[in-house]
């Protein structure tokens, strides 16, 4: 019965994405531009300092943080920034691509997670914008290019 119930909710996602690239398509047309497949550079071959580790069996999770990967390029106040509403307490760095937002509480990491949880492509480098510090410094427009993808943590 549940593997049905996600099975009808997997079609029904298929076919809503389906209907939105047709939307989509049809804007193109009536307009005359071009579709293009990676407006935000996905395709650019971006790689992380450190590969994602795997989940290990059977974890511990913390109800009040989310796990944030592929935050390379950012600072902790540039996570902190894009979390802002949700009253993030801190971010506990595990390596140099992952972290742990913790919040105030449960309730915040919860809608934390159900408003931003998603992956945001992203954006190409801008030339020239790149500092050279470590911190991340004009990667404000990349703030949440991989810390949306943001996990229950472990």
């Amino acid at each position: 019965e549940a593997a049905a119930a996600a099975a009808a909710a997997e079609a029904a996602r298929k076919k809503e994405e389906e209907e939105e690239e047709a939307k989509k398509e049809a804007r193109a047309a009536k307009y005359g531009i071009p579709i293009d497949d990676a407006p935000y550079g996905e395709d650019l071959g971006v790689t992380f300092c450190r590969p994602r580790k795997p989940l290990e069996p059977d974890p511990d999770f913390l109800q009040d943080t989310l796990h944030c990967y592929g935050v390379d390029r950012l600072s902790t106040s540039e996570i902190l920034d894009y979390f802002q509403a949700y009253s993030p307490a801190y971010v506990l760095w595990l390596d140099d691509s992952s972290g742990n937002v913790v919040f105030n509480d449960p309730c915040n990491a919860r809608r934390a997670y159900h408003t931003l949880g998603r992956t945001i492509r992203l954006p190409p480098p801008r030339p020239g914008a790149d500092s050279g510090d470590s911190e991340g410094g004009a990667a404000a427009a990349a703030a949440a290019a991989e810390a949306a993808a943001a996990e229950t943590a472990a």
